[in-house]
């Protein structure tokens, strides 16, 4: 699976177990990519979960950000996310973290 994230990552395909969600999905969670990275230098890893989520794709960073991705928009879900990403619009009303939206990323 690692392959597969650095082969969809530069841009590449040929990871034939990926389904076309998945790869829809993970397309998405590039688009706030940048606002999932570690608060802490020492980190150096870099872990989100997401998941299809009202029309669009619900993204959860291990840092607690959330964010929802719709026709390539990022939108901030929460305060840490919109503290981390201020150029980000709010999400509409009804894209909230409550469990609905953990239920999407986490499966």
């Amino acid at each position: 699976m690692i392959l597969c994230v650095l082969l969809l990552s530069s841009g590449l395909t040929g990871c034939s177990s990926i389904s076309s969600v998945e790869k829809a999905t993970f397309d998405d969670a590039t688009v706030v990519w940048e606002y999932l990275k570690p608060d802490s230098k020492e980190e150096n890893s870099l872990s989100f979960h997401a998941g299809p989520f009202r029309g669009g794709t619900a993204v959860l960073g291990s840092n607690g950000r959330a964010f929802w991705v719709k026709d390539g928009v990022g939108y901030a879900v929460n305060d840490k996310a919109r503290k981390a990403a201020p150029s980000l619009e709010q999400a509409p009303e009804d894209i909230t973290l409550d469990d609905a939206f953990i239920s999407a990323v986490i499966g």
